[in-house]
């Protein structure tokens, strides 16, 4: 892939990705209803794969000759969850240090899960580059829809499963991360 759409799908999600999730999480967080769980496992899952997966759609729509098959949305969907993760990281980081959690933190974030946002992205990219190779009208838009669904259903598992403790966390990833990344 060109190097310029490649650092523009890291910028994404590293900037526009995150910025997009900060606004609407903190918009949704606090309406009446909702709890800590349903904004991490729900809510939190949703909106940040909606704004990664943006940068997809903006590719087909005005560059589509840029995204030719499955190859090409896994990769791009991969470098806009890389963006995303390294920022997301960051701040995580910054927060656990002044908790005193760092090295639980860069456990759990640089050794345990460096590649899930990426894993997630690329199930969108997955389902656009599958409506992207084939003619058939019913795959061209269910494809997509699935995807974004397996990638915001991959996210709510791995969020959720903080809220299950070390073996819950331990259990989910290795039973449906790992996997899903080998």
């Amino acid at each position: 892939e060109p190097a310029r759409y490649q650092l523009a799908a890291l910028g994404w999600g590293a900037v526009a990705a995150v910025a997009l999730s900060f606004v609407a999480e903190g918009l949704l967080f606090g309406l009446p209803g909702t709890n800590e769980f349903v904004d991490t496992a729900v809510a939190a899952p949703f909106i940040e794969e909606f704004g990664k997966g943006l940068f997809l759609v903006a590719v087909v729509i005005f560059r589509r000759s840029e995204m030719h098959g499955l190859l090409d949305g896994i990769i791009y969907g991969a470098l806009v969850g890389i963006g995303f993760a390294f920022v997301e990281d960051i701040l995580y980081y910054l927060q656990s240090l002044q908790a005193g959690q760092l090295g639980i933190m860069f456990f759990l974030r640089g050794i345990m899960g460096p590649f899930a946002h990426p894993l997630f992205t690329a199930a969108t990219g997955l389902g656009i580059g599958i409506a992207l190779s084939t003619r058939r009208p019913t795959i061209r838009i269910l494809a997509p829809i699935l995807g974004f669904l397996a990638a915001v259903l991959m996210h709510a598992i791995w969020n959720g499963s903080t809220f299950w403790g070390g073996e819950g966390f331990l259990i989910a990833y290795g039973a449906i991360i790992l996997p899903l990344l080998v």
